[in-house]
């Protein structure tokens, strides 16, 4: 079975925005090219929760890519990259932390390099340099929602999850107003754990393959490793079943979470439709 870990994800079922519509990005069957899969998407990852080769495999796809366990340094890339690329969408895939904020981190250790960020004060930074919107794929998502904390993170003793925030908090300024911020932070509407799956570019088709790894056969970084979840899996698939809301929050852990054989069902299809922008591409040329 795949090696996965998984996130846990609370959400609430509200104002549900049905993600084939009103999207900010593009699924597979909208693309001519392996490298518009991620055009106009920064996707943020937690160096714990990456491997090796996760950068050059999201690059080549498209993505702006940025892995780092100090906020200000994260929010600083984002607003490079939306000024270089017009980034329209930043994908969060980051701890939760029991619904007590965004942390990324270098390891579990509490000396390690970790900061954590307030969903306000990324919505703030985010509306700051122009981003339009994000997409939270990480822990207790529904938690980070709660007035209590939106805009500044209250640190929690008793929680094993909430390490020394060595390289800081982030939180919202005291002026920041969430209504009227023109950045939407969206999660899944529907209550559900998520998880993060890993592969290999050796499991892509030959087109894919070749359109990777440049038409050389030269490996890719890592061993061509790469780490993706089932929330960025199910938006470029166009996936019915997910919807997504900017609305509520919720106070409680959900235990649900897609089965090994759907987890493994998203890969398959992830699989087939790279192969089928790849052989568009090949045509196309």
């Amino acid at each position: 079975m795949r090696k996965t870990l998984i996130l846990w994800l609370a959400v609430f079922y509200a104002a549900a925005i049905d993600a084939a519509a009103d999207r900010p990005w593009r699924t597979f069957d909208e693309v001519g090219k392996l490298a518009e899969i991620g055009a106009g998407i920064a996707v943020v990852f937690s160096p714990d929760l990456a491997v090796p080769g996760n950068r050059e495999f999201y690059e080549r796809l498209g993505f702006v890519y940025v892995e780092t366990p100090n906020w200000n340094e994260a929010l600083r890339e984002l607003d490079k990259g939306f000024a270089n690329d017009g980034i329209r969408l930043a994908v969060i895939e980051t701890h939760g932390t029991n619904g007590h904020g965004l942390k990324v981190q270098l390891g579990s250790e509490p000396g390690a390099a970790r900061s954590y960020v307030s969903l306000g004060g990324l919505q703030e930074r985010l509306g700051e340099s122009g981003i339009p919107a994000a997409v939270i794929s990480a822990c207790n998502s529904g938690r980070l929602f709660r007035p209590g904390i939106y805009e500044a993170l209250a640190p929690v003793e008793n929680d094993p999850l909430f390490l020394p925030a060595t390289l800081g908090i982030v939180d919202a300024s005291s002026s920041f107003q969430r209504d009227g911020s023109p950045v939407r932070m969206l999660r899944r509407a529907e209550s559900n754990l998520e998880t993060l799956m890993e592969g290999e570019v050796r499991e892509f088709g030959s087109a894919t393959r070749a359109v990777l790894e440049g038409g050389s056969n030269r490996s890719l970084s890592g061993g061509g490793r790469f780490i993706v979840s089932t929330m960025l899996l199910q938006m470029l698939l166009g996936d019915e079943s997910l919807q997504l809301t900017s609305e509520g929050h919720v106070d409680h852990l959900s235990r649900k979470d897609f089965t090994p054989e759907q987890r493994e069902s998203l890969f398959r299809r992830f699989v087939t439709s790279m192969e089928d922008v790849a052989l568009r591409e090949r045509t196309n040329q």
